[in-house]
């Protein structure tokens, strides 16, 4: 019993909450946002901003090395393995008074070569 009392006494004590008081609460608070409230929004949105710029010049950079480095292998890969092939053919056709341009004479190593 002395919990019932207890339970009792204290909704005296609680003030009743209703909807439009907790709306109005609300709105009250987001219209009266202070000063530094709103730079520092202002200031995290074009943070954020800085930050995606900066990060879109760095996948760019990151892209165009990537290039640079598949267009060096390429042509590591020319100079290694195709380019003696292409001296051999070019040796044999000379041989026999034969000419070839020299995309027929890379056509003729990569068929050579499997490539």
């Amino acid at each position: 019993m002395s919990t019932l009392f207890q339970a009792a006494s204290n909704r005296v004590f609680v003030p009743a909450l209703h909807r439009y008081t907790i709306v109005n609460s609300i709105s009250r608070r987001s219209m009266m946002m202070s000063f530094e409230e709103k730079v520092r929004l202002k200031g995290k949105v074009e943070e954020d901003r800085y930050l995606k710029v900066q990060e879109n010049q760095w996948l760019e950079k990151l892209r165009t090395l990537k290039a640079q480095e598949e267009k060096d292998r390429h042509q590591k890969h020319q100079d290694e393995v195709v380019g003696p092939v292409k001296k051999d053919l070019f040796d044999l056709l000379s041989k026999t008074g034969d000419t070839i341009s020299d995309e027929g004479l890379e056509n003729l190593a990569k068929f050579r070569l499997d490539l």
